[in-house]
């Protein structure tokens, strides 16, 4: 009798393969199987045996968060004020005009409504005029604004830029919106107006910054962001409100410069809650 001891089979300790011996195949390219050297498509488990990766951050990111899915940076409510105070002083001459305009042009139509005040159709006729001119207007002051953020500076022209914002009509149609959800929401018992002014309140920010968006898109986009950011979006909106009042007790003089901070503040939160990055 022999007393070679028999072969180990497959796979026990210190055999040879599965053919007794004999140097298994080499693994297909990529060290493994499938289209991309892996488990499915893409390249699997990293080209070879092994517990998966762990998932990476979802695609898009939403509006709640970065682009790409990159988390948003943190938003406190004192860099926001800081952003358009600094932002404010840096360009304080221009900003200063542009606020002037704002006030004057819409002082005018409405000093207009009220000096016919006894003529229905003059009355109505400056009120439409007065309400398409701010509506024009701020959609110019807030695409300045967020220029300012992107580190764009301000336009050689941009008082005719104030007149001039991306997407007119949008603009017009986004304004016609928002003016009746809030009213038709303040009528019935004024809390859903509240609600349908916090819930629009970054739709003209999504219209002039994302060339995709139209009016509708705009303000669904406002409402998403809102929802992902409930208590961030209502403490902006509280500082907004004590910063307009503290402008209005300083003899309305004082409305020229927290007017300014309340449009670059936004401008600030919109970039930061959207994940995008902000210069200065």
């Amino acid at each position: 009798m022999s007393s070679t001891p028999p072969p180990y089979p497959p796979g026990e300790p210190g055999g040879s393969g599965p053919d007794y011996g004999q140097t298994p195949p080499p693994p297909p390219p990529g060290g493994g199987y499938g289209d991309g050297g892996g488990y499915g498509d893409g390249g699997g488990y990293g080209g070879g045996y092994g517990p998966p990766p762990p998932p990476g951050p979802p695609a898009g990111g939403g509006y709640g968060g970065g682009y790409g899915g990159a988390p948003a940076p943190e938003w406190r409510v004192g860099d926001a004020v800081s952003f358009g105070w600094r932002t404010f002083k840096a360009n304080l001459g221009p900003i200063l005009l542009a606020m002037l305009v704002l006030f004057i042009v819409n002082g005018a139509f409405q000093g207009l409504s009220s000096v016919f005040g006894d003529n229905v159709v003059l009355t109505l006729v400056f009120g439409v005029l007065g309400w398409v001119v701010s509506t024009v207007l701020s959609a110019g002051v807030i695409r300045g604004a967020l220029d300012l953020t992107e580190g764009r500076g301000i336009r050689s022209d941009f008082i005719m830029a104030l007149f001039q914002p991306p997407k007119l009509p949008q603009v017009l149609l986004l304004g016609l919106i928002n003016g009746v959800l809030i009213t038709v929401g303040l009528i019935l018992c004024v809390l859903p107006g509240l609600v349908a002014i916090v819930l629009t309140a970054f739709s003209v920010y999504f219209l002039v910054d994302r060339p995709e968006l139209d009016a509708v898109g705009a303000l669904k986009a406002s409402v998403s962001l809102v929802k992902d950011n409930v208590g961030t979006v209502l403490l902006w909106l509280l500082t907004c409100f004590g910063l307009a009042v503290a402008g209005a007790l300083a003899c309305l003089l004082g409305l020229l410069v927290a007017f300014p901070v309340i449009y670059l503040g936004s401008a600030f939160t919109y970039k930061r809650l959207t994940g995008q990055p902000v210069v200065g």
